[in-house]
């Protein structure tokens, strides 16, 4: 499996310092008190970083965490530095949806590229801790042809393998040990999920369900909620027909 480069642009220039062409400029990722350094090139005062997220961090990928951006410019002794700003045009997400990036030999992650507005800064997020995956997560009971009623979950994780493992997980009220179900799912190559369980194979009770998602060593639970209710499927029990009981009664009466 290959890995995905983010690139960035923009431009930068230490005025009154001599020939330009002599200045060298880098991408700077900060977390805590570990910093990683990323080229940039240069032809006409634009500047292109290419952040390798599989080999950036000293050969490996980046660490789950929040990191900082900053653009250095250096020539001679003296080195420049700059956050990075908010980015203009339409194409930028004012709420990113995370992507599910991945990174070479490790395994993939939610990466999201996002603007602080309390720092006033570009950030680079790995997981989805501040913005989650699939916020769009929805579920709903559907009633078959035959009769099946169908729990559906239909949810958004942009770059998610067509071929990835999808199931259903149910969580009792009162902090009962959860179940997966495998689910029939669908997901095309802009992420969209959807994806379905009998609901005979849930026992009766309240459940809340949520998606998981597996794809190469990847796993993330997307709560599902359903419109105007609580994120919970109620999964009656099953009436007994007038003949099923006469049945039991005989049954009793032989023993």
């Amino acid at each position: 499996m290959g890995q995905t480069v983010l690139k960035l642009q923009g431009k930068a220039r230490l005025d009154a310092l001599g020939d330009p062409a002599g200045q060298r400029a880098a991408l700077l990722l900060q977390c805590k008190s570990r910093t990683c350094r990323s080229p940039a090139e240069s032809t006409d005062g634009t500047y292109t970083a290419a952040i390798d997220l599989g080999r950036a961090s000293d050969g490996g990928p980046l660490p789950e965490s929040i990191w900082t951006m900053r653009f250095a410019v250096t020539i001679g002794r003296l080195q420049k530095e700059a956050w990075l700003p908010r980015p203009e045009g339409p194409a930028y997400e004012a709420l990113p949806e995370p992507r599910i990036i991945r990174r070479g030999a490790a395994r993939p992650m939610a990466v999201t590229a996002f603007h602080s507005d309390r720092h006033g800064r570009l950030n680079l997020g790995i997981g989805a801790s501040r913005f989650p995956l699939g916020r769009d997560a929805r579920g709903s009971l559907r009633q078959g042809r035959l009769g099946r009623a169908t729990v559906e979950v239909a949810a958004t994780a942009p770059r998610l393998a067509t071929h990835a493992g999808v199931q259903l997980v149910y969580t009792a009220r009162g902090g009962h040990e959860p179940f997966a179900v495998e689910a029939v799912a669908d997901v095309d190559a802009a992420g969209r999920i959807t994806a379905r369980v009998l609901l005979r194979a849930v026992p009766p009770g309240a459940w809340e369900n949520a998606l998981r998602l597996r794809d190469n060593g990847f796993c993330q639970d997307i709560p599902a909620t359903r419109v105007q209710t609580a994120p919970c499927c109620r999964c009656p029990r099953p009436r007994r027909s007038a003949a099923d009981t006469k049945v039991r009664r005989m049954l009793s009466l032989a023993r």
